[in-house]
């Protein structure tokens, strides 16, 4: 029969992203920052999803739970496994780099019979993995983070005029969607944000 992970992921660094805002203005954009979370929750599941080609019907099946900055999900077990959740961590963090938030990403293998000693070792592996976060970067995948790109294209996750654009904006929308793009670091638009391959578009 098809053996199955469980995934955990891990929004830090949430209070100080959503809160700790220098400008004026800093409560009108409070919507658009925290609305970020959801869509940084919503695009890394949608990701997982579609690399670990669990179809449509069954997706709702295969989210345990999402909530503040947390969610599980059961995925099956294949051999690229390891490989798609490494990348997919190097890809986030690559893209987060300069907000102060991060999503860490471990699972484990699930044995349904002993679920809750997955979950305790799973929370086991998160508490280790927020102690060393970047141990599992090899050289190439550091130089790659910190190489000294140009750093106005991440401005946008410190610009609040764009998040009080997107809190304008989220105002007279009633739902979103997410597509996949080509572009992988963050992009914030008035109408969508762009991260790691995939786009939330907001809609009346």
């Amino acid at each position: 029969g098809q053996n199955y992970i469980l995934v955990k992921g891990d929004i830090s660094g949430i209070q100080g992203f959503i809160f700790n805002v220098k400008s004026k203005g800093a409560a009108k954009s409070l919507k658009g920052r925290s609305f970020f979370m959801k869509v940084l929750t919503e695009i890394t599941i949608q990701y997982l999803f579609d690399k670990f080609n669990v179809a449509l019907g069954i997706r709702p099946d295969y989210r345990i739970s999402t909530s503040g900055g947390n969610f599980f999900l059961k995925l099956p077990q294949i051999d690229e496994s390891g490989n798609i959740i490494h990348g997919l961590q190097q890809l986030l963090s690559k893209s987060l780099r300069f907000s102060g938030v991060n999503l860490s990403l471990n699972y484990v293998e699930l044995d349904e019979k002993e679920y809750r000693e997955c979950l305790e070792e799973l929370n086991k592996k998160v508490r280790e993995s927020r102690l060393k976060l970047f141990s599992n970067f090899s050289e190439a995948d550091f130089n790659a983070l910190f190489s000294p790109t140009d750093r106005k294209s991440y401005t946008d996750i410190d610009d609040n005029e764009k998040w009080i654009a997107v809190t304008k904006k989220l105002r007279s929308s009633n739902f979103f969607s997410i597509d996949t793009t080509n572009r992988f670091d963050l992009q914030i638009n008035r109408d969508s944000i762009e991260l790691i391959g995939y786009k939330c578009w907001f809609h009346n």
